[in-house]
């Protein structure tokens, strides 16, 4: 989903008036510089996605340990 959203000055600081389609519940966020803009993550939904995440460790005993890449990451040419 995207959306248009008005920039504008709110003392000499510059925010962004967000769609009611992105409003976020979180009182903080953090915002990151990509190759393509801007990305705003909702902290608070990120912590809540790691603890359920650890929530499911050992919940399936027939799951196979993975081990752990020990391998560091190739530098690969690109064309």
């Amino acid at each position: 989903m995207t959306a248009l959203a008005k920039v504008f000055m709110s003392g000499n600081s510059q925010a962004i008036r967000l769609p009611r389609a992105f409003r976020i519940a979180s009182p903080i966020v953090r915002i990151s510089r990509t190759s393509e803009g801007l990305l705003i993550t909702d902290e608070e939904n990120q912590r809540q996605r790691a603890r359920n995440f650890s929530e499911l460790q050992g919940i399936c005993p027939d799951f196979p340990e993975v081990e752990p890449n020990k391998h560091p990451n190739l530098a690969r040419e690109i064309e």
